[in-house]
């Protein structure tokens, strides 16, 4: 049976908790990476993610998680896939990712995202996806995925 998956717009009301799931998944990589402060932390999350990117996601009628994501002429790109903890490794990351790949799909579009060096768990998702790195710096990837 397939799950049936709903990305359904976060209102914004909601993004404290996002943060607070954001938190609980990325803390440990970001401060291995740079060292967490959380004031700029929040700032940051505040600042760099449009409210209109989060969507929760829904996995048969279950709230697993939420994606943040844009779209321009060229690519969907993917900011932030957080899957709270208690749903990883059930595949409700690679039905996201195979969503939104087909939403890329549909419109010709590529998948783009970065994801920390130090994230391995991520990295190793998204390269047994196919996704290729396209470039890095001292602390990130850049990642794509051409879709035929």
């Amino acid at each position: 049976m397939t799950s049936q998956i709903n990305l359904i717009q976060m209102p914004k009301v909601d993004h404290s908790q996002a943060f607070l799931h954001y938190k609980s998944a990325l803390q440990s990589v970001i401060e291995s990476a740079f060292g967490w402060n959380e004031d700029f932390q929040i700032e940051r999350f505040k600042t760099k993610y449009e409210p209109h990117w989060f969507y929760w996601v829904e996995i048969d009628l279950q709230r697993v998680g939420y994606v943040c994501f844009y779209e321009t002429n060229s690519k969907v790109h993917v900011s932030l896939l957080i899957i709270f903890e208690e749903f990883r490794k059930k595949s409700y990351g690679q039905i996201v990712m195979q969503t939104l790949q087909q939403r890329a799909l549909n419109k010709s579009l590529k998948v783009t995202l970065s994801t920390f060096k130090s994230n391995t768990g991520a990295i190793n998702f998204y390269k047994n996806m196919g996704y290729e790195i396209t470039n890095e710096d001292d602390f990130f990837y850049d990642m794509s995925l051409t879709l035929k």
